[in-house]
């Protein structure tokens, strides 16, 4: 078959463990396929042909692959075995064929500047800022036609489900898509996702500002989020201002706050399958962390899954929560402090989140490093602030907690 992306990577180390480049090369592959692409991944084609076919399902597929994504974490790795073969041969590839693309996924110490000569022409990314701004620029590369400054075609409520956040198919997902359907326009988490389809790619600036101005009237963090992010950055037409910026992080917190005090009121008449813990740093602007807690509680609150909301500051201690009794606990921080305890409940809060099991507790990190976390929580489960990211893990929380088939 032909692929549009192949992954390269290199899948385990000297002592023959996992490389962070293989968990960085899932995520992607996961990403990918949830927005359309098939997609090369060696772990899983290879598994599938056996070791006979290997060699010759590799050539294959890079001969056919219209992009090539190189996901790296450390030099040496690009000089290592298969790597160096994949990555040289499709280079060779690209030089007869200019439709071939070549892309580089960077992340921890490894930067564009240590690239060798033929790859330092190639698109290079950072994990660090998100698989879906790949995704969103592989979509531009591969459909010119619909790119940033084309329209998109009209998508179903299944396709904005699936595509929005990645979430994949659990077993109620038609039923799920349905009461939103029968909900029309009017429902927020259509419309929140249709915003941030529309903003990943860059497209359809009129809708993208209705959007978020009939969102904000419901109270979206999404809405305030998306809006914040193009103040910011001067995007969809808007210059840069501070100011607005800033405001709309505060519009932000307060949607939040409310949105908080609603998974209170809820939690004690549903199941406890999801308890989300967001270390708050500042009380005045809404942080990328809440933004994700946000879209998680909505998104598994559509499936039916029961999830609360714990405020963790540095000033006082959470609100009490037997977060041993949850099927799932979240910790989700913008902050490297929300892992280092200064005050003496702090500590033992830290301690008794470290004592769960790693099926059971995971990190959610916006805008921080993995590598900078305190020791005892690196070998923790953690997602990022991205489609893939978020999708994935309430994919697999809507399976777990509600006997899906995501």
């Amino acid at each position: 078959m032909a692929y549009d992306v192949f992954i390269s990577f290199k899948r385990t180390d000297e002592q023959g463990n996992d490389t962070p480049d293989f968990s960085a090369a899932k995520m992607l592959n996961h990403a990918l396929i949830d927005a359309g692409f098939s997609v090369f991944f060696s772990e899983e084609e290879l598994r599938a042909k056996g070791d006979s076919e290997w060699v010759k399902a590799i050539e294959d597929a890079l001969s056919q692959a219209a992009m090539f994504v190189l996901v790296v974490s450390e030099r040496r790795y690009l000089d290592s075995g298969w790597v160096l073969k994949e990555w040289s041969s499709f280079v060779n590839l690209a030089a007869a064929n200019k439709k071939k693309r070549i892309y580089t996924l960077l992340f921890n110490e490894m930067t564009e500047d240590q690239l060798p000569a033929l790859l330092g022409s190639s698109q290079s990314f950072r994990l660090e800022n998100g698989v879906d701004k790949v995704v969103s620029y592989l979509l531009n590369a591969l459909h010119p036609e619909t790119g940033r400054a084309g329209k998109r075609k009209e998508l179903s409520v299944k396709e904005l489900v699936s595509l929005g956040f990645g979430i994949g198919r659990p077993r109620d997902f038609e039923s799920a898509c349905a009461r939103i359907k029968e909900s029309g326009a009017e429902h927020p988490l259509l419309d929140a996702m249709l915003l941030k389809f529309n903003f990943d790619r860059g497209i359809d600036e009129e809708q993208t500002f209705e959007l978020i101005e009939k969102l904000k009237k419901n109270e979206s963090v999404a809405a305030a989020f998306c809006e914040a992010k193009i103040y910011r950055h001067g995007e969809f037409g808007k210059e840069i201002s501070i100011p607005r910026f800033k405001n709309c992080l505060k519009e932000g917190k307060t949607f939040w706050k409310h949105t908080v005090k609603r998974s209170r009121a809820e939690s004690g008449e549903g199941s406890k399958d999801l308890l989300l813990y967001v270390y708050r740093d500042d009380d005045r602007y809404l942080n990328e962390a809440e933004y994700m807690c946000s879209c998680i509680y909505e998104l598994t609150e559509m499936f039916g899954v029961g999830c609360t909301i714990r405020t963790v500051r540095s000033e006082a201690p959470p609100d009490e929560a037997d977060m041993e009794n949850y099927s799932f606990v979240l910790y989700a921080a913008s902050s490297l402090n929300a892992f280092d305890g200064h005050e003496e409940w702090e500590t033992e809060w830290l301690d008794r989140l470290c004592r769960l099991s790693e099926d059971k507790a995971y990190l959610a990190l916006a805008g921080i490093r993995l590598a900078n976390v305190n020791k005892r929580f690196r070998n923790r489960r953690f997602i990022l602030n991205d489609a893939s990211g978020i999708g994935r893990f309430c994919s697999y929380v809507i399976e777990k907690t509600k006997g899906g088939n995501a």
